[in-house]
């Protein structure tokens, strides 16, 4: 995701494979008014998961390659500035 605060504005998306592959459901969203990198990347990912429980999809894989995302999860006390 690139981020500068001049276009606090960014398109995201999402995508549910089945198990050869094949994509049977995506969705996309823009997000606007997000303070920072860190807040952006995990509004995507919250916004993410509560699709996917919305419409109760099972034995769901969240696949990321973002190490700071995956340090916030992992270790939530690094990072206490992003409770809910």
């Amino acid at each position: 995701m690139d981020w500068t605060k001049s276009n606090q504005i960014r398109g995201r998306a999402w995508v549910v494979r089945d198990h050869k592959g094949k994509v049977v459901f995506h969705s996309r969203r823009a997000f606007a008014q997000l303070g920072n990198l860190h807040e952006a990347k995990l509004e995507v990912l919250l916004w993410a998961i509560e699709n996917i429980y919305e419409y109760h999809f099972n034995s769901v894989i969240f696949g990321m390659d973002d190490g700071d995302l995956t340090h916030m999860i992992l270790i939530p006390k690094a990072w206490p500035n992003f409770k809910r």
